[in-house]
């Protein structure tokens, strides 16, 4: 019984996006290029998956007509790296998600190279909720969004 109630303790909800499976090549080659480039320079960068953003549930609610993927950045203060991805509504409102791709050890900047394959114009990704349960991801109630040109 007690083994129940710490398994429920460390499963969270929350809500995700994720690209299509060919986006998702790109940015996992991209991941690996930009990783081979920092450890090259002696920065440990450690790779994160799944290739993820995570949101609030609310995120989605508004009708998306643009979302893009952008060059890699660093965050000092997190000390990750990601892509940003950037979300545009009907009525003009930008939002933007992270999608950490890896954890850096021992430096406090970096310099990324800029890679020719970002920024991706995505037309078609998927939401769900993802339940993290110890070292699991899974993702529930997906819902495809196609963006109309």
């Amino acid at each position: 019984m007690l083994h129940f109630f710490l398994i429920l303790r460390y499963t969270m909800h929350m809500k995700a996006f994720t690209a299509n499976k060919d986006v998702l090549f790109t940015l996992h080659a991209v991941q690996n290029d930009l990783l081979s480039c920092c450890n090259k320079d002696k920065v440990i960068a450690l790779p994160a998956f799944p290739l993820w953003a995570f949101c609030e549930d609310d995120f989605f609610d508004g009708t998306i007509t643009r979302c893009v993927i952008q060059q890699a950045q660093f965050d000092n203060e997190k000390k990750t790296l990601f892509f940003p991805v950037d979300f545009t509504e009907v009525s003009g409102n930008k939002k933007t998600l992270c999608i950490t791709f890896a954890t850096v050890q021992n430096t406090e900047e970096i310099t990324l190279p800029q890679v020719a394959n970002l920024p991706i114009s995505i037309n078609t990704f998927r939401t769900g909720t993802v339940v993290v349960t110890e070292c699991s991801w899974q993702l529930y109630d997906e819902k495809w969004i196609k963006i109309k040109n």
